[in-house]
């Protein structure tokens, strides 16, 4: 009971436990998503991710366990999560792994064996990866707009992002850099006052936002 109610409040819909252990049993079972959304979670206690990364252990006496999560050994960047078998359920995974700033869950249920576990495994993850890549969507001290300054002929201040931010993305995701900005100043300017602001966008969603600041202080204009 306690556990479908903690799976109801991480919003696993498609899951249902009738017993704790895992095991096969009647109305007992769970989805891919379901399963990577469980996975994120348990991977956030630092405890956890040390234990699903540890490829072998030696117990007091000698007696030594060996991890089956055969992908730590065997892909670049895997780190856990958790490995899966029953007669019923099938040879399953959920991995987690980490390359160039993305991060990745993959999962396989049902696999007819753990060779194709493993191979269905690196070549989702291998997918992922080709697919998605972090880069910098805003480039900071870099000039996105100019304002006129009054009283000075032709003369225009620099409006630049405050930082740099950095997003994964998809790379074949079409983007929209959406700047607005103070079209003359107000004088006087110090150097940092914001005066804009610059966006990227896919599709409608915000994916990266900073102001837009005076690269310089301009006093007020004198006699």
């Amino acid at each position: 009971l306690l556990m479908n109610e903690k799976a109801n409040d991480l919003g696993l819909t498609d899951t249902t436990f009738k017993r704790p252990d895992g095991l096969d049993a009647d109305g007992h079972l769970s989805s891919a998503r379901d399963v990577m959304i469980l996975a994120r979670r348990a991977m956030e206690n630092p405890d956890f991710r040390r234990l699903v990364r540890t490829e072998s252990l030696t117990l007091p006496g000698g007696r030594k366990l060996e991890t089956t999560n055969d992908l730590l050994k065997k892909y670049s960047g895997v780190t856990g999560v958790k490995t899966g078998h029953t007669n019923d359920a099938g040879w399953s995974q959920v991995a987690f792994a980490r390359r160039g700033g993305v991060q990745l869950y993959a999962v396989i249920l049902g696999s007819p064996s753990r060779v194709k576990r493993n191979s269905d495994l690196a070549a989702l993850l291998d997918w992922g990866f080709e697919q998605f890549g972090k880069v910098r969507l805003i480039e900071g001290t870099r000039p996105y707009a100019q304002a006129l300054i009054p009283f000075a002929e032709g003369e225009r201040l620099d409006l630049v992002a405050d930082r740099s931010v950095s997003r994964v993305v998809q790379w074949d995701e079409p983007l929209t850099e959406r700047v607005t900005a103070t079209r003359m100043i107000s004088l006087p300017v110090m150097a940092g006052q914001e005066l804009g602001r610059v966006q990227i966008l896919s599709g409608d969603e915000i994916i990266a936002d900073r102001p837009l600041i005076a690269a310089e202080s301009v006093a007020s204009a004198d006699i």
